[in-house]
């Protein structure tokens, strides 16, 4: 038995709500052994925000999970949790009925902040057909509403600066040598995790809307490496808006549309230092601007019919993007390498510093899902389907601006092709390498009773 929990809030006052399914045998009676009933149980836990708020560690679906469930632990090596003994990889995680797990390796999600979360729901290995695709747990979260009342507020998470204070440094350990294998010198702003965030009615009783803009402040983080030779600065960006509109079309039916964007960079330098642990006077070596942009976007249509037949259907998408410029990627100019005689040596000549270009790797997911719930009596029926399409691109191209190589050689040459090069006879060798690409894959998961 699960709980059926649609987009939007409940109360938020409430306490856990568990609901459970035991096998439990019949009584012996003189005529024989009754059959025990096998009913496989099922634990639904449904925290609302408010006791989410009063949690000792953090917010998210995972943390919760953790927090809540005994049989739920920590992966080692992926710090997801670990449902039964199950690993961290075997979880499925949904937003507003949607399943929003990342496939390419099935570790992470694409979610939505805990400041925008109704409701989490943590549903254990034994879960029902609904949740059948998830070998571990599933987690489930609801997005807030507007309602009849006009809201808006300003929440805001300070982190103190690393090695503050608050934050005091780790000890410093030697070899007996005297070099570092422990120097924790590295250092970090105060962090801010702020939320502006407004509700409330378009339209009274029909036409609702809640908003929330997660967007904070540049930081930078500062270290040295254990040998004192270099030093990383890196700066993080963020920002996430997220929307959700609720439409009462009748007394008996509701659409809900919820769309978040989430754009992240993180910009690195690496420098060298002459002096070891001197950052006084450093010389840059290197820098990365990795970049990451993910969209989500969720519908949702519920209708009660009558007292005993309801009908939902989802519809959702979700995509990312990722993009990382290095000091050494490639541009759209030619890549050219001079060799010297023999090949004894080599230097770049061309405009471009790889031959490789920059493509972005990307990633989507869509989906739809359809239940119709009769009840009759005591009795219910739920019919269902649902379809998922993955897809994903991680195409790689070498030489399409131009990759170059400039040879000579003492002795004659046999080039793969067959032409055979004269010694001492220059020649130059264009190369180009395609690889990867797009793949897409989806499928009717069966209908389900």
């Amino acid at each position: 038995r699960g709980a059926d929990v649609p987009a939007g809030p409940t109360d938020a006052g409430s306490a856990v709500t568990l609901d459970t399914d035991k096998a439990v045998p019949n009584a012996v009676d003189r005529g024989g052994i009754n059959p025990i009933d096998m009913t496989t149980p099922q634990l639904n836990t449904i925290v609302p925000v408010k006791l989410m708020d009063s949690l000792a560690g953090g917010r998210s679906a995972i943390s919760t999970a953790q927090q809540f469930l005994s049989q739920v632990s920590v992966a080692n090596s992926s710090g997801f949790p670990r449902f039964g003994g199950s690993s961290g990889a075997e979880n499925r995680y949904y937003v507003n009925e949607f399943d929003v797990t990342n496939d390419r390796n099935g570790y992470g999600l694409t979610g939505i902040p805990a400041e925008a979360m109704a409701t989490s729901q943590i549903i254990d290995d034994t879960a029902s057909a609904r949740y059948s695709n998830a070998l571990g747990g599933s987690m489930a979260q609801t997005v807030k509403q507007g309602t009849n009342d006009f809201r808006f507020g300003y929440d805001l998470y300070y982190t103190p600066p690393l090695y503050s204070r608050l934050m005091e440094k780790s000890p410093a350990y030697r070899y007996p040598d005297g070099s570092y294998y422990s120097y924790p010198n590295g250092s970090r702003e105060g962090l801010f995790d702020q939320f502006l965030w407004v509700s409330g009615p378009i339209v009274r009783d029909r036409l609702f809307f809640y908003v929330l803009d997660r967007n904070n402040p540049e930081y930078t983080r500062k270290s040295v490496n254990t040998t004192g030779t270099q030093q990383t600065v890196s700066t993080d960006k963020l920002n996430a808006p997220l929307v959700n509109l609720t439409w009462n079309i009748t007394d008996n039916q509701q659409l809900n549309v919820m769309g978040e964007r989430n754009r992240y960079s993180t910009y690195s330098t690496v420098y060298d230092l002459p002096t070891r642990y001197d950052t006084s006077q450093r010389n840059q070596r290197s820098w990365s601007n990795p970049q990451n942009l993910q969209r989500l976007l969720i519908g949702n249509y519920y209708w009660n019919i009558n007292d005993t037949m309801t009908l939902s259907v989802m519809g959702g998408y979700m995509s990312t993007w990722a993009l990382t410029p290095t000091s050494t990627s490639g541009t759209d100019a030619p890549y050219a390498l001079q060799y010297a005689v023999d090949d004894r040596s080599s230097q770049s000549i061309g405009a471009s510093a790889s031959p490789n270009s920059l493509l972005p790797s990307t990633y989507f997911k869509r989906g739809s899902r359809a239940a119709f719930t009769w009840t009759p009596g005591d009795h219910q029926i739920m019919f269902g389907a649902e379809n998922y399409d993955v897809g994903f691109n991680n195409l790689s191209i070498s030489g399409e601006n131009g990759n170059y190589a400039y040879h000579q050689y003492t002795k004659d040459t046999t080039l793969p092709n067959g032409v055979v090069i004269p010694a001492n006879t220059p020649y130059v060798q264009a190369m180009y390498r395609k690889s990867g690409g797009a793949f897409t894959e989806g499928g009717i998961h069966a209908p389900r009773l």
